[in-house]
């Protein structure tokens, strides 16, 4: 099973769980709309990815960035490689030993890890997965939104939870 967290940047002064709400509706309409092109290539928000990717890389040195085959990208697609690299430019991260994968998009980022073993193991996992979601969130401003216990987490005190429901009890 695979334990999904979605990061949003969230407008100051509004309640948190409305407004990812309405961001989500408002994702999920745009996909359908545009197909998941990400449109326009802005500078900022790629330098804004790759040093959001270096500074998780700098703290946690068994994370790899993947790196597209964006030939096969376009074949698959049947575009060119320049299109290919224009839609396809999210910035993905993962962790071999505990399956962990970190995608960050021009204005919105996912984690998840789909960890399986004993509760020790899956505890180590989800520590490094936390302390991947509290550098998205601090240098990224991102808030981290949990659907498995659909609520806005709090990182400095909903670890328990997320560790008891993507772990499972303590044996």
């Amino acid at each position: 099973m695979s334990y999904v967290i979605d990061l949003v940047r969230l407008q100051p002064d509004v309640d948190p769980d409305a407004a990812y709400r309405k961001q989500s509706k408002a994702t999920e309409e745009e996909l359908r709309k545009t197909g998941g092109d990400q449109g326009l290539i802005d500078p900022g928000k790629e330098h804004a990815k790759q040093q959001l990717a270096r500074a998780l890389v700098t703290s946690h040195p068994t994370l790899r960035i993947a790196q597209p085959d964006f030939a096969e990208l376009a074949r698959v697609h049947s575009i060119d490689i320049p299109e290919a690299k224009r839609r396809f430019r999210n910035v993905e991260l993962n962790e071999e030993r505990y399956s962990i994968q970190i995608t960050l998009f021009d204005d919105a980022a996912g984690v998840s890890f789909s960890f399986s073993g004993a509760f020790e193991e899956c505890k180590k996992a989800a520590t490094l997965l936390w302390d991947c979601l509290e550098i998205i969130c601090a240098r990224g401003g991102f808030s981290a939104f949990d659907p498995q216990v659909d609520k806005l987490l709090s990182l400095d005190s909903d670890f328990d939870l997320v560790l008891k429901t993507a772990c499972g009890r303590q044996e």
